[in-house]
């Protein structure tokens, strides 16, 4: 009963909100895994152990819960630390191996009859993850399977995360595609206070809205979700990492060169202090293009660098194909040659991916490099 109840609460936000209430938690995790030891308890001792493994984020930890776990013949402790293993695996950057896990666990769910729950890692983990590593047909393909079983539940949570569906819309470029499934989901988000998609989507969103025209809007969702999102504080840092990039951009676009650069740094400070590589590659690409419109052409190409260094060692192709297009511009200004090997690799990432309203991209700044072949 101990560890069970230490299990659910584990689960309630704001148990950690500073280095004292961490440590007592992990305390409390550490004094539940000798007793589920001690008892020879197979099954709770892979889940403690898989959350432990999770909340320090120890690689190797969950790698050895999902290994007890197969030993183990009880469906729901496998899924359990094979979602687990998976969400880590996607946050480090390791996207294939993270779909193997999380596709292994979602399907366990399915056969156990756990509809919401497959429902909500559909919409969750295999979404996102299918999403960066470039498999945008298949991300979609989960998001249409879990807004089918959030139908049939008619569950509010899951009618929440629809709105994450924003994520492979926007690698694929379509841009009126996120505006839709965001102005249908965000205000559901609100209403029930379901934290991620609240401040993922309104980043995604603001991000949107900037590249059609519409400031306005992207400034009144990134003014109510920023304030928020510092209040959750460390439980929260993904989600401010994107808002403030899309403040950034927003600020880039009008002109206002010092808040960008000051939206920019902070997001690239954050992703430096996590774990999420992606969000890494993508604030420091967005610090480049922030210190290329203020002129310091230094900076911006040691930034543009060290993004496409991140996004290089893992697999996410819309990223890299994003830092690729924003470097190729930056050094077609002063080396049309470099600048256009470097959109031609973005080109062809696009391209594989499907990504429509980027494929358009690269080949609008492609042409760009080309004058004398345009005419």
């Amino acid at each position: 009963m101990h560890v069970d109840a230490l299990l659910a609460l584990v689960e309630l936000p704001g148990w950690r909100r500073n280095d004292g209430e961490r440590a007592a938690g992990f305390e409390h995790l550490d004094r539940a895994l000798k007793a589920a030891a001690s008892l020879d308890d197979q099954p709770r001792l892979v889940r403690v152990e898989t959350v432990l493994g999770w909340l320090r984020q120890d690689g190797e930890g969950l790698r050895r819960a999902v290994d007890r776990a197969e030993t183990i013949r009880d469906d729901s402790v496998r899924a359990f630390a094979a979602l687990y293993y998976g969400g880590y695996l996607g946050q480090v950057g390791r996207y294939e191996a993270s779909l193997i896990h999380i596709g292994q666990g979602i399907e366990l769910l399915g056969a156990m009859g756990q509809t919401h729950a497959q429902a909500y890692e559909m919409a969750s983990g295999g979404r996102c993850y299918s999403a960066r590593a470039g498999r945008l047909s298949e991300a979609l393909g989960y998001a249409a399977r879990a807004r089918d079983l959030g139908d049939r539940l008619e569950d509010p949570r899951l009618k929440a995360w629809r709105g994450m569906e924003a994520e492979p819309y926007m690698y694929k470029g379509l841009w009126e595609d996120v505006v839709r499934v965001t102005e249908e989901s965000l205000p559901q988000c609100w209403e029930i206070r379901e934290w991620q998609p609240v401040f993922w989507v309104s980043a995604w969103a603001a991000i949107t809205y900037v590249r059609l025209g519409r400031y306005e809007l992207a400034r009144r969702l990134l003014e109510r979700a920023l304030p928020e999102c510092e209040a959750q504080g460390a439980s929260q840092v993904w989600g401010m990492v994107w808002l403030q990039m899309g403040l950034a951009q927003l600020s880039l676009t009008l002109g206002e060169g010092r808040a960008a650069l000051t939206a920019a740094r902070r997001a690239a400070d954050l992703a430096d202090q996590s774990h999420f590589r992606l969000e890494q590659g993508a604030a420091l690409r967005v610090l480049g293009q922030a210190c290329e419109a203020s002129g310091d052409r230094d900076a911006a190409d040691a930034w543009f660098r060290r993004s496409l260094k991140v996004l290089e060692a893992i697999q996410s192709r819309p990223e890299l194909g994003q830092t690729l297009l924003a470097y190729g511009r930056f050094r077609a200004r002063e080396d049309e040659a470099a600048g256009r090997t470097l959109i031609d690799r973005a080109l062809s990432l696009f391209e594989q991916m499907g990504a429509t309203g980027w494929i358009e991209e690269a080949r609008r700044a492609e042409a760009e490099t080309l004058p004398s072949r345009n005419s």
